[in-house]
């Protein structure tokens, strides 16, 4: 805990007869403006995937491009021989520890021998571990086919026979997009450019390279241009984020500007929150949304999506603004058994269709078939019949909230049991999530009850009270101490989210006390 926050809770505990609380962390709303006011800095975590595609640059005489990304690999390694986050997720654990080894193969200096042989060990000695999880990292099932080639190709001994089944979902992917797509017209293959063949890279990269120099938001796919052959564009990017990495890591995407937009604005319009600053975001939306009627993640992403589309629709609406006009372009993502976020995916995602939900809400009539359909879709996926999980996100906490706030009011007998699953699974000291709690997921769980709360489906507050407090203790905390929770190619953490999440769900609670 910061000294600041030491201080201000010393001199914000009192008692009552129910015994002691504490009040609220000073004003909220100002915490609120502070990061509106700071969303452009290191939106995102450096992780291993992304250092690793960077670290294994070399100039003509083979010296390293990106020293500090070797030096990141070097002091992320975890003590088993794996690299990913903090948080032993199975497929990120893989993912991320057969792209550092692939990397490291080539690297001249003397701990990589060492770091590569423990790491190829660790894949040795956990190679199933990933059949178990409820998770898949994004273009798992192209990124470790392509790592165990380049492995192979490197000389490294590793349980490729062991993963000759996800060949079978490379199949399933590619096979969804027709022959001429990856090099004539933009698709989600963009934002893992550097698994395509150097050919592909290169068409793709004539057309839809952005003007910073990246393609598809992505450090990785960007450094496989400079990989292939001379591009200075490309290059000039990686330096830009090198010179602006707090840890000499990089990031999973970059930009990836509207995207932290929507979802730091959502949470705490949701909580009724009004900084100072939020009018400029709010018109920064309106503008985007007002263009075509679509969102991408970024201005440098030729590809919308329906989760940033339905999140920006939602935001608006809460704010006030008339978003009945936009709704009929979300039908540009409708398929047959659910809404896609990206067309050509392989599988759906819980949080895309909930978003959906509740960005038709205010013409529920109008869309009702749309709202059974994404319902459907979000019933097929229940866990247990009390929660869910998400493709974007490994917490249940996330998943369960975002289907709260579509749901609550639509399908409420959906969540008849999500409440007690939120009661049943706090920890003690007040949080919820892995490893004894994460403040990120406490945030989101709160966040779920109080939407069950506003919809009449429990009448119990007292799992908000006990997590109240522990919320005090993490609002300031340091964006090193959150854990990789996003899903991309390998895990990431949006710090500004984190935050928002949490000074939301303090706001809300402050009702319940």
């Amino acid at each position: 805990m910061s000294t600041r926050f030491s201080a201000i809770r010393a001199h914000n505990e009192f008692t009552t007869s129910k015994g002691s609380i504490m009040l609220p962390p000073p004003d909220l709303t100002q915490r609120a403006a502070d990061l509106l006011a700071t969303l452009d800095s290191n939106p995102t975590s450096s992780n291993t995937y992304n250092t690793a595609f960077i670290a294994s640059l070399s100039t003509a005489a083979g010296t390293p491009r990106f020293p500090q990304a070797l030096d990141w690999l070097r002091s992320h390694q975890h003590a088993d021989g794996s690299w990913g986050a903090m948080l032993p997720v199975p497929v990120d654990r893989l993912v991320s520890t057969l792209a550092a080894v692939v990397s490291l193969a080539e690297c001249r200096r003397p701990w990589a021998e060492n770091a590569v042989r423990s790491g190829v060990d660790h894949l040795w000695e956990h190679s199933e571990d990933w059949r178990a999880s409820p998770h898949q990292t994004s273009a798992f099932e192209l990124a470790v086919p392509y790592l165990l080639d380049q492995g192979r190709r490197a000389g490294l001994n590793l349980p490729a026979e062991r993963f000759t089944d996800i060949e079978q979902l490379r199949t399933a992917k590619l096979g969804r997009l027709p022959a001429v797509l990856p090099s004539d017209a933009p698709s989600p293959l963009l934002y893992s450019a550097e698994l395509l063949s150097p050919q592909l890279l290169a068409r793709q990269a004539e057309r839809f390279q952005a003007e910073d120099g990246s393609i598809g938001c992505s450090p990785a796919a960007t450094a496989a241009l400079c990989r292939h052959g001379d591009n200075a564009a490309a290059e000039g990017f990686l330096r830009r984020l090198a010179a602006r990495s707090p840890d000499g890591g990089f990031p999973e995407l970059a930009p990836i500007e509207i995207f932290i937009l929507g979802w730091a604005l959502y949470p705490i319009v949701r909580a009724g929150l009004r900084p100072a600053g939020m009018d400029k975001h709010l018109a920064t939306l309106r503008a985007i949304l007002a263009t075509d009627g679509l969102v991408t993640m970024s201005a440098g992403f030729p590809l919308p999506d329906a989760d940033d589309t339905a999140m920006a629709m939602t935001i608006l609406h809460r704010a006030g603004t008339d978003v009945t006009p936009y709704l009929p372009h979300l039908l540009t993502f409708e398929r047959d058994q659910y809404f896609t976020c990206y067309e050509f995916e392989r599988d759906g995602s819980v949080a895309v269709n909930a978003r959906i939900v509740e960005a038709f809400s205010p013409e529920r009539q109008r869309y009702a078939p749309q709202i059974e359909k994404a319902t459907g879709f979000i019933a097929d996926h229940r866990v247990d019949g009390a929660y869910w999980y998400d493709k974007w996100h490994t917490s249940p906490y996330y998943a369960t909230a975002h289907v709260a706030f579509g749901l609550a009011s639509t399908a409420p007998e959906l969540l008849n049991t999500t409440a007690r699953w939120l009661r049943e699974t706090q920890h003690p000291d007040g949080s919820w999530g892995a490893a004894q709690g994460q403040p990120e997921e406490t945030a989101y769980a709160v966040l779920a009850l109080d939407a069950l709360v506003q919809a009449g489906l429990t009448t119990d507050t007292s799992p908000v009270k006990r997590a109240y407090a522990y919320l005090c203790r993490h609002v300031d905390d340091n964006d090193t101490q959150y854990a990789e929770m996003w899903n991309g190619r390998g895990l990431f953490t949006a710090p500004h989210l984190t935050r928002s999440a949490i000074i939301a769900a303090l706001q809300l609670a402050t009702a319940y006390l």
